[in-house]
């Protein structure tokens, strides 16, 4: 599907990521199309199922040791907040691991809430040291 529109692909982009793309600069959703445009139509799809189609919680239950800071935005049409709160649960006490979570948000969170977004990691960051 990506190769037969990516240029409508691109244009409903921010509409998936962002409670209200109405709200944000008509610059900054023309330039997160005009980004969207550069990548190439059949990686982005491997990527996109990738990390939404295939199932990683052997990975995270079994080999994942290192921190991890979960950011989750509370609207969230891609990643429910329930399956990002899972994979800490996966984790278990194997590492040291957050969920953070947006509430007014959507996938974007770092457009959306930038200054909340920075403050959150350098914040999970400056605790890990």
């Amino acid at each position: 599907a990506l190769k037969e529109d990516m240029a409508g692909f691109a244009a409903g982009n921010a509409d998936c990521c962002l409670v209200d793309p109405q709200k944000m600069e008509k610059e900054l959703i023309e330039t997160i199309t005009k980004e969207t445009l550069k990548c190439d139509p059949n990686f982005l799809g491997e990527l996109m199922a990738d990390h939404t189609a295939l199932d990683w919680r052997g990975v995270l239950k079994e080999k994942y040791s290192i921190p991890v800071l979960n950011l989750a935005g509370g609207k969230s049409g891609v990643f429910p907040v329930q399956g990002v709160a899972a994979i800490n649960e996966l984790l278990g006490s194997r590492c040291p691991h957050k969920l953070e979570v947006f509430e007014d948000c959507s996938h974007w969170l770092y457009i959306e809430r930038p200054k909340k977004f920075m403050r959150v990691v350098i914040d999970w960051l400056a605790g890990q040291q």
